[in-house]
């Protein structure tokens, strides 16, 4: 697979874990509190927006090292073999 392409897949399934994790968070968390916009407790919804961003990042960084030590063994080993 093109490298190119391999990253942009990475960055997307960071994406989609970031809106679809604080999406289903945030339903939950409206349903079951009956929270009102302009309360105090929107700065709670706004922390769980952050902390389920947050998480959305931390798993693509994961996952960008996890391919780039896999790269680095492809690489190591293509050298060895002239």
């Amino acid at each position: 697979m093109n490298k190119k392409i391999k990253n942009f897949v990475i960055c997307l399934m960071a994406v989609f874990i970031m809106i679809g994790s604080s999406r289903f968070a945030t339903n939950y968390y409206v349903t079951r509190t009956h929270i009102e916009p302009l309360s105090k407790n929107a700065s709670l919804l706004t922390l769980l927006f952050m902390s389920f961003i947050l998480l959305g990042l931390a798993i693509g960084i994961l996952l960008k090292v996890i391919e780039h030590k896999l790269g680095n063994k492809n690489v190591s080993t293509e050298n060895r073999n002239p």
